[in-house]
Order: C-alpha cells, then sequence, then structure tokens
C-alpha cells in the first residue's frame, strides 16, 4: 500500500518534458527540375503530427494529475 501511494505522490510533483521538432512544410516545398533535389529556401517550418500528439497527451495528464 504505501509504494502506490510513494508513486502517487512522485507522480504528481512530476514535470512533463515533450521534444518537438519543426519540419518543413511538405506542401510548400519546391523540387528543381534539373536536379529533383528539394529547395527548402522559403519553405515554413511546421511541427510534424506526432509531435501535436504528444504535447497534446502531455498536457492532458497535466490536466489530469
Amino acid at each position: 500500500m504505501s509504494t502506490c501511494l510513494l508513486d502517487t505522490f512522485h507522480w504528481r510533483n512530476m514535470d512533463i518534458i515533450v521534444c518537438l521538432k519543426q519540419v518543413p512544410d511538405l506542401s510548400q516545398i519546391r523540387i528543381k527540375r534539373e536536379t529533383r533535389e528539394p529547395v527548402l529556401e522559403g519553405a515554413p517550418f511546421v511541427f510534424g503530427q506526432f509531435e501535436k500528439n504528444a504535447l497534446e497527451e502531455a498536457v492532458r495528464l497535466k490536466e489530469k494529475h
């Protein structure tokens, strides 16, 4: 029983860290005809879907506890 209470105590005092990575917006990337390489200049950067999901889950956990 005390182990369960100890775990709960530590959980409530835990900080949540979410690593976020910005990626180029794939819908805005152009391709060079000659080399077929992507042109990233001027393309906006956005957060990927995995990062958005992780951040949303962290907020849920923080609000729940």
